[in-house]
């Protein structure tokens, strides 16, 4: 897939698997392997260029939270709840407010955006 093709409502995506590889989702479609080795830990990070004037950090719809539910589900049905870390009450999908020069963010930090962006004629 050609990101350059991305068009408005598209979906993005990336998921940490269990074995370190970080996967690169577009509108659910799981596109391989971006990087091996991965933190567990780790920050998402959104360059705005070209073309791309906004991003929002969006829910996932119903259909889509049933099956990482069902994932994790049976992943974790080897392991006690002893064993699990407590879950932090913070919401993670946002994003950070130090950026660019040329972008803010906004919308409760779900949203980045370049104001002064012109969409091409």
């Amino acid at each position: 897939f050609n990101l350059d093709e991305l068009r408005v409502g598209d979906r993005i995506g990336m998921m940490r698997k269990t074995n370190g590889n970080l996967h690169l989702y577009i509108n659910g479609l799981d596109q391989g392997v971006a990087a091996t080795k991965v933190p567990s830990l780790m920050w998402g990070v959104v360059d705005l260029y070209g073309m791309t004037v906004k991003v929002t950090i969006v829910d996932r719809d119903e259909r889509e939270e049933h099956n990482l539910i069902t994932r994790r589900n049976t992943a974790l049905r080897d392991y006690t709840l002893n064993d699990l870390p407590e879950e932090d009450s913070v919401d993670r999908l946002m994003f950070h407010p130090k950026c660019g020069g040329h972008a803010a963010v906004i919308n409760n930090a779900r949203t980045a955006h370049r104001p002064n962006s012109r969409p091409r004629q």
